[in-house]
């Protein structure tokens, strides 16, 4: 019963976690995210290494008259991409916080119910009863969700038709 009680609560945090990060007014990366905007960004980073590319190019071949130049707006575009990188990862650190804080304030509530849980365990043990885990709990909500979605759009699909 030991092993059983700590992996209940560890999937309960995991489930927790992907929960936040399922979220679905968050537009950013991870779970729930919108494929199209991870695609921009994608081909935005694409589209600022191939000028910065062009412009080693330009300046390899250019007189020693025209490089201060080249270089000065190597370092401009350089200097961009590097400003978004960081704001990515400054993002990125402020979800994982907010993420944290979740699994925390969730372990929280199970250390204040913890007798509560484990009567539960037990009793789910001895009835040989299968509980729900929180993983399964999630999937099942997610399913749900993504047939709701389906449907609307497929509605909404047929409602062009007409």
């Amino acid at each position: 019963m030991k092993k059983i009680i700590p992996l209940a609560i560890i999937s309960f945090l995991a489930a927790a976690a992907y929960a936040a990060d399922a979220a679905p007014a968050q537009k950013k990366p991870g779970f729930g995210i919108d494929p199209s905007a991870l695609g921009a960004a994608q081909k935005e980073e694409d589209k600022a290494k191939k000028e910065i590319d062009a412009l080693v190019e330009k300046y390899k071949a250019a007189s020693d008259a025209d490089n201060k130049a080249l270089k000065d707006e190597l370092t401009k575009k350089v200097t961009a991409r590097e400003e978004e990188r960081i704001k990515k990862e400054r993002e990125e650190i402020a979800r994982q916080t907010e993420k944290l804080k979740t699994w925390s304030a969730t372990l929280d509530n199970e250390e204040k119910n913890k007798t509560a849980l484990v009567g539960t365990e037990v009793d789910n043990l001895i009835s040989g009863k299968k509980a729900e885990t929180p993983w399964d709990k999630l999937k099942n909500e997610t399913l749900k969700k993504s047939e709701d979605v389906k449907q609307k759009a497929l509605q909404k699909a047929s409602a062009v038709k007409k």
